[in-house]
């Protein structure tokens, strides 16, 4: 709210769906809407998923899925 610009103070987590609403002139920007937020995006932080991906992504659901938060953290797979 006033005098704050909420447009500054959102975060979009990796692997957020998003909705592309409009872009800037350069192209530069994309507008985008995500579940919970609307935002100005740099273009280059984003990639558009086809239908393949996106069955591939929901198929990875029922997999053990992880993200990392800190740098020097080990990953091992006890299978």
């Amino acid at each position: 709210g006033y005098p704050f610009d909420n447009l500054e103070s959102a975060l979009v987590w990796a692997g957020t769906p998003l909705y592309i609403l409009g872009e800037t002139l350069d192209k530069a920007w994309v507008l985008v809407q995500t579940p919970n937020l609307q935002a100005w995006i740099k273009r280059n932080d984003i990639a558009l998923a086809d239908n393949n991906f996106i069955s591939l992504w929901q198929q990875a659901a029922d997999k053990q899925l992880i993200a990392i938060t800190d740098t020097q953290i080990p990953i091992l797979d006890n299978n």
